[in-house]
């Protein structure tokens, strides 16, 4: 029998089909160009884990609701930051800045499935369950194909790999990274606290890593809730994980400092290793990389998201173009796209190394230089705001500008 005929030929093809790669997969069928997304998992469904969530920029947000998102988030306009040795924090706000809210903290699961569901009403060629097991590379002016299995090569016209921080495809082309070994586990639940969140990002640097409390909407019973994301060093995240239920609620708040009064509840933990990766290429030919294909970083920002979706922003213009000329086999047409999200993306990757480096236990002078540090910063509003929109990845000119949520 012959090999069964591939679905998707002469599209673009976007490998992987988790927040990025569908983000971009409907960005090009709303720009009017054929796509095709295959991912190697089982389609989302509509029951959702709400562990794992993000938090999305102001930029983000608008780029999403240009695509026809409307993303179901709990907003937060206030960030507070602090840490073991003394009382000194920065306080952040919204208002600073004059925008609305500083982002919004979405629930993955249900952002994907809305945008899996935006896909199938666009049109867009979904292949759930599809293993791209080997790439012929272009040559001779021929497109590139990818191998399925027991199908015959399947052409397309460029492969968009959004397939995660160990991406197959990166290693199949043959582009290097450098990576950084952080030793730290990042353990993650949801837990009811017994205050409101005050519509506010907590975040306390704990002597084995960063303690974040991520405002979430209050559930049916109308009880808080907050997403957890505790980044420890390997030893501590696998004695967290040990705890039973009444354990861990009381040392998550023991390390939290009672913030929000006692923690009453926590669902199931998960837990994931940590480590920051970037790509010696963004490019190829027939081949570009976005999201956690091109770079991985530390979680203690929240800022992987954000840096994959600006990836699409920049990278949507360039396909176009490249679509329209027949140009999407030159790597070269992806200069520019690589320049400027490269320096991004390599300057939050650094920002984040010093970070977590400045905040590693120290005693005497250090320590104090640190408290004094926090103190002084968060008496210089000007200097203040500066290092809140570095932190918050809105430096620089962004592809989509911010429309929505200016305070006037």
């Amino acid at each position: 029998m012959p090999p069964k005929a591939p679905s998707g030929e002469g599209s673009l093809a976007v490998i992987g089909g988790g927040l990025v790669g569908c983000a971009l997969a409907l960005a090009l069928a709303r720009a009017g160009l054929p796509v095709t997304l295959l991912d190697q998992g089982p389609a989302p469904g509509a029951v959702m884990d709400d562990r794992r969530t993000v938090a999305l920029a102001p930029d983000v947000l608008a780029f999403l609701a240009g695509l026809g998102i409307e993303v179901a988030a709990s907003d937060y306009q206030h960030m507070t930051v602090w840490e073991h040795a003394g009382p000194a924090a920065l306080h952040f706000s919204a208002e600073e800045l004059g925008l609305a809210r500083l982002g919004a903290i979405v629930e993955n699961d249900r952002l994907r499935y809305d945008l899996v569901q935006a896909l199938t009403a666009a049109g867009v060629t979904l292949r759930w369950g599809a293993a791209v097991t080997g790439v012929r590379w272009p040559s001779a002016g021929a497109d590139p194909a990818l191998c399925l299995g027991d199908e015959a090569p399947m052409p397309v016209r460029i492969v968009c790999a959004a397939d995660g921080g160990q991406s197959p495809l990166r290693g199949m082309a043959g582009i290097g990274t450098q990576d950084e070994p952080m030793g730290q586990r990042a353990v993650v639940t949801t837990v009811i606290t017994e205050r409101p969140h005050e519509a506010t990002a907590w975040q306390r640097f704990l002597p084995t890593g960063p303690l974040a409390f991520l405002p979430l909407a209050d559930d049916e019973a109308g009880r808080h809730r907050c997403s957890v994301v505790w980044s420890a060093d390997e030893p501590e995240a696998r004695a967290l994980e040990a705890l039973d239920d009444e354990a861990f609620c009381a040392a998550l708040g023991e390390a939290f400092e009672y913030r929000l009064g006692a923690i009453l509840a926590a669902k199931p933990r998960a837990a994931f290793p940590l480590g920051q990766r970037h790509a010696d290429r963004y490019a190829a030919p027939g081949l570009v990389l976005l999201g956690d294909a091109a770079h991985v970083i530390h979680p203690l920002a929240g800022q992987g998201v954000n840096l994959g979706v600006r990836d699409v922003m920049a990278l949507v213009p360039v396909l176009r173009q490249g679509a329209e000329q027949g140009t999407l086999g030159n790597p070269r047409i992806f200069a520019r796209y690589e320049r400027s999200r490269r320096r991004d993306n390599a300057l939050m990757l650094r920002a984040l190394s010093a970070l977590k480096r400045g905040f590693a236990p120290a005693a005497g002078p250090l320590s104090w230089l640190r408290q004094g540090g926090l103190g002084w910063l968060d008496h210089q509003p000007a200097v203040r705001q500066r290092f809140m929109v570095q932190a918050l990845g809105l430096h620089g000119p962004q592809p989509h500008p911010l429309k929505e949520g200016v305070v006037s």
